[in-house]
């Protein structure tokens, strides 16, 4: 039951770190044999404090680990967390296209969240921040979230950048939830 319980969740996520996969939901990455597996090493970046470090993600395919950039791969370990701190299961949820795309994506397609799921008043928006957007972005995401969705969660990597993001959404009117999504500390 762990293994199928762990594809499940890779078939959801994308990527996940073994260190997710058992913090979060008890499965042991001995179990996640013939699956891909890659290690990267993640770190430093803007507003990121600390040192680098190296995490082993898991993926139900070794092509679809290797061919992702590991900025990507965290990217996905971060909106990952989102959905596990939402407590939102696979079924009411979707990882978008652009999920890892960044600026690209969004010039190609318009403002689309990294994830969307089935709230109770509706879709909901899931943006994944690394603290790279610049605060005319911010404002364009949100902008494209309120008009498309019942709501927004935008996950943050710093307390300042959860504050700066806080403050930003009601300069604009805009009331969305902000969470942590320091997937590496957790």
């Amino acid at each position: 039951m762990t293994r199928e319980r762990a594809l499940s969740l890779l078939e959801t996520d994308r990527a996940l770190t073994g260190r997710q996969l058992y913090r979060c939901y008890g499965i042991h990455p001995r179990l996640l044999t013939n699956l891909g597996r890659r290690d990267v090493t993640l770190g430093p970046r803007k507003n990121w404090s600390g040192t680098p470090i190296t995490v082993r993600f898991y993926g139900l395919h070794q092509r679809d680990l290797d061919r992702l950039h590991p900025a990507a791969l965290g990217h996905y370990a971060g909106i990952a967390d989102m959905r596990y701190r939402l407590n939102v299961g696979g079924a009411r949820w979707q990882i978008s296209r652009s999920g890892s795309q960044g600026r690209l994506q969004r010039k190609q397609s318009g403002c689309l969240p990294d994830a969307v799921y089935k709230g109770e008043t509706g879709r909901v928006a899931v943006e994944y921040d690394t603290g790279t957007y610049s605060t005319s972005l911010v404002v364009e995401k949100l902008e494209a979230y309120y008009l498309d969705h019942a709501a927004t969660v935008w996950g943050v990597t710093s307390p300042l950048r959860q504050r700066r993001v806080r403050e930003l959404a009601a300069a604009y009117g805009f009331r969305i939830q902000v969470i942590d999504a320091t997937w590496w500390l957790h």
